[in-house]
């Protein structure tokens, strides 16, 4: 029975041409368009039923039962977990997937998505996480966006021998531009709360503290709508960069 199932799938024209498409190099979205399906998931679907399943590694399909079973990977089960979860169901687009979760629409999951340190990656038709420090989108200065330096300024302001010197201190300083600008003006505009998306799953960890820096905790995190986790993350980053550690940070945060 069996057999006759393979025999069967492999002399089925379209998984035919479907499989000679990938081997050429042509894509799942491609492919889908040439068939007159809306999205990949659709020709999934087909390929699935003939017994078909998608190899990530060899960006082909392939007979269900030639698939080596794939590694266990930890599953994020936050509520940006529960998105991309939904997202790799064959019949789900982001707009229903917006509707269950109880979004507005899927604009607005998409800018939770971000906020969140997921990016959307069209070859998968899905949110992909990211890791490092999320980059706040910061909107230009209209008086900069407008300006346009005369020829002459330009020409002037190419920097001389004795500038050059400097730049290295410069760049250092551009670097830690935040830090020195919240020890300058402590609690001002600039002392923002950074963001950071770390590689991994999140799992309960038990510490003791004093009563009266608990309340503290518990204090700002309701009043800047911010998690304790994401409170600790951050001081915990920060000392390590500023006491000894800043080279595993840097590898943490994947910083080149």
């Amino acid at each position: 029975m069996e057999n006759e199932k393979y025999q069967d799938a492999h002399q089925d024209d379209r998984v035919q041409e479907i499989l000679r498409g990938l081997a050429k190099g042509e894509t799942r979205e491609a492919l889908a368009e040439h068939f007159g399906y809306k999205t990949y998931k659709s020709l999934d679907i087909y390929m699935r039923r003939k017994g078909f399943s998608w190899d990530r590694r060899d960006q082909t399909y392939k007979w269900a039962q030639e698939l080596e079973p794939l590694p266990y990977e930890p599953r994020d089960r936050t509520k940006a977990g529960q998105v991309t979860l939904l997202l790799e169901q064959e019949d789900n687009d982001v707009r229903q997937v917006a509707q269950q979760l109880q979004f507005a629409d899927h604009l607005e999951m998409a800018q939770y998505m971000k906020g969140r340190g997921y990016e959307w990656h069209d070859d998968k038709g899905n949110y992909v996480k990211q890791v490092g420090k999320i980059e706040p989108d910061l909107p230009l200065d209209p008086l900069e966006e407008d300006y346009s330096p005369p020829l002459q300024e330009q020409n002037d302001a190419q920097p001389t021998e004795k500038l050059e010197q400097y730049l290295p201190l410069l760049a250092l300083l551009e670097k830690h531009k935040e830090r020195l600008l919240d020890l300058v003006v402590p609690g001002g505009e600039t002392a923002k709360l950074p963001r950071y998306v770390l590689p991994g799953v999140a799992t309960t960890k038990t510490i003791q503290m004093v009563t009266s820096l608990k309340d503290v905790v518990e204090a700002y995190s309701q009043e800047n709508n911010i998690t304790q986790r994401e409170m600790f993350e951050v001081a915990l980053i920060e000392f390590f960069e500023r006491y000894g550690y800043q080279h595993q940070v840097e590898n943490l945060l994947h910083r080149r």
